[in-house]
């Protein structure tokens, strides 16, 4: 089995032709590293709405935070994701961000194609516990990631990590592993 390389992404805005990634954070199965970038982007076409949500101003001015090349990050994350099974909470908006800052940057997306969705997980796995006769919670769509994490077990990210790469991409590690701890 290929790898497994848990991930979030901070972006300027929801759209990947418009919008960039500003903050990428990558945690591989069985590393201890836990790897975060910040590739500097362009502010012109950012939606000021995430830039609020993601506290943008707030994190880069307050707290020690260097700037890096994107080109440069891009030939760092590259090799890290090829072949790799990216597991996300929505991988997809992550993998769609990832694939045009590569293209951008001269490098290709390799990842294996199947995303893994610890939200699309987490439905399946409550699901197999409700045909199990347990109760199934009632989770109205649209289903919010934090009552999916907490119907599983896993309390979601705290206050001061929410909408930061990393303390996202470690939510999700979390997340995946008390998934298939329990179907283990």
């Amino acid at each position: 089995m290929s790898r497994l390389v848990f991930l979030d992404i901070e972006t300027t805005g929801l759209d990947p032709d418009r919008h960039e990634p500003w903050e990428i954070a990558l945690i591989v199965d069985g590393e201890s590293d836990e790897r975060v970038y910040r590739p500097k982007p362009s502010l012109r076409t950012a939606d000021p709405t995430a830039l609020r949500m993601t506290g943008f101003y707030h994190r880069t001015e307050t707290f020690e935070w260097t700037w890096e090349y994107p080109p440069h990050v891009a030939d760092r994350i590259a090799p890290v994701l090829a072949g790799a099974h990216l597991v996300g909470a929505v991988p997809s908006f992550d993998a769609a961000f990832l694939d045009r800052f590569l293209r951008d940057w001269g490098q290709a997306p390799a990842w294996h194609y199947h995303l893994i969705d610890v939200e699309a997980m987490a439905v399946g796995y409550l699901n197999g516990r409700a045909d199990c006769g347990e109760p199934m919670p009632d989770l109205p769509l649209p289903w919010r990631s934090d009552d999916l994490a907490r119907a599983c077990g896993v309390e979601p990210v705290s206050d001061d990590e929410r909408h930061t790469a990393l303390g996202d991409a470690r939510w999700v590690r979390r997340w995946y592993l008390a998934l298939t701890e329990a179907a283990s």
